[in-house]
């Protein structure tokens, strides 16, 4: 969110100008000559322009902080898993999907599969993962996904894919 305010206080003055303009255009009455039109277009490609760079830009760095979490997935997944285990000490901890198949992309979620010797509740899975994110202080995008199931869930689990159970 930080990166969205100091966008906006660097485009300040163009917002400003842009505003203006519509205020401008919306409730006075003008007549436009063609050095105006081509003012007016001028100005809308250089606001098309900065927004479209500065989202690029944006976007771009959000990938690369995604992928560095992403490359830091098994001290992630050890930690959980011994977050998960004050817990519930005869719980199995389990990473599956894309990061263990090798075919993650910047796209990609840890997907933490935490398996309890019975059917939790709403409440309880709730209980978990939220301990397991205060546990590791991971920022919100953090891309790490936690499923809470019974051991008699994990079979399906097993058919969707390759599971790496997580021992730390």
């Amino acid at each position: 969110m930080e990166r969205v305010r100091d966008y906006a206080r660097r485009r300040r003055p163009l917002f400003s100008e842009l505003e203006d303009v519509y205020i401008a255009a919306r409730y006075t009455p003008r007549v436009y000559t063609e050095e105006d039109a081509r003012d007016i277009v001028s100005f809308v490609r250089k606001v098309i322009e900065a927004l479209s760079r500065s989202y690029s830009e944006i976007l771009a760095e959000l990938l690369g902080e995604r992928r560095r979490l992403l490359e830091d997935w098994k001290r992630i997944a050890a930690e959980a898993a011994r977050a998960v285990r004050e817990l519930y000490p005869d719980a199995r901890v389990y990473v599956a999907g894309s990061l263990v198949e090798g075919r993650a992309t910047a796209a990609s979620d840890i997907d933490l599969l935490v398996v309890l010797p019975h059917q939790p509740t709403a409440r309880e899975a709730a209980m978990v993962i939220a301990h397991i994110w205060e546990k590791l202080g991971l920022p919100l995008s953090h891309p790490l996904e936690v499923h809470v199931v019974s051991r008699s869930d994990l079979e399906k689990y097993r058919r969707r894919g390759r599971l790496v159970e997580v021992t730390g």
